[in-house]
């Protein structure tokens, strides 16, 4: 039998052909399935993240206490203050002295734009 060169290189070219396809076929069942599991997993880790995080809110409610203190400083009188300034170091005091004379030179500037 004698086989001729057109009908191998057919036969060559024919498998080439069916090989892609068949590789390609496998690869999207494999993508497809691929995407399945994905998805379910996903939704389960998904749901033990919502969990999770329910379980740490709750954990940290059980450990954590907030006191509120309020400073009763907040709006200090100004004998509280100059009484306060005798214990200041030379470095506080001056800055003490540059923030009031910023101070009398905003008043100075608003009062002088009405």
């Amino acid at each position: 039998m004698e086989i001729k060169i057109e009908d191998l290189t057919k036969n060559v070219m024919y498998t080439a052909v069916g090989a892609v396809v068949v590789a390609a076929e496998k690869a999207q069942e494999i993508l497809e399935e691929c995407r399945v599991k994905g998805e379910a997993a996903c939704e389960k880790y998904a749901i033990k993240n919502e969990e999770l995080k329910r379980n740490a809110a709750e954990a940290f409610k059980k450990a954590v206490n907030v006191t509120v203190v309020v400073d009763e400083d907040e709006n200090p009188k100004a004998e509280d203050i100059v009484s306060k300034m005798g214990k200041l170091s030379k470095e506080d005091l001056a800055k003490v002295k540059e923030k009031l004379s910023e101070l009398e030179k905003e008043e100075q500037v608003a009062s002088d734009g009405e």
